[in-house]
């Protein structure tokens, strides 16, 4: 059991997988943080072989630096 607040993995995340009912903020913030980090974000689909993990495209909120575009965010509303 790890009682500290991070642990360290033996080998790099590459993906995270979202499952299809993940809330709207949360699964466009895990995009956000994915794609700075350089990890590939996938969500559920059900396709004709079964379950899949269908790519999802960066967050449009993110500049070509992977930083925040504050004038999207402000836009958006």
């Amino acid at each position: 059991m790890q009682t500290n607040e991070w642990f360290y993995l033996n080998k790099p995340v590459r993906r995270v997988i979202a499952g299809h009912r993940m809330p709207s903020a949360l699964f466009e913030a895990m995009n956000i943080i994915c794609n700075s980090m350089g990890i590939e974000f996938c969500r559920t689909g059900i396709g004709d072989e079964g379950i899949d993990a269908d790519y999802v495209e960066p967050s449009k909120i993110l500049t070509p630096n992977n930083h925040l575009d504050w004038n999207v965010l402000k836009n958006d509303r």
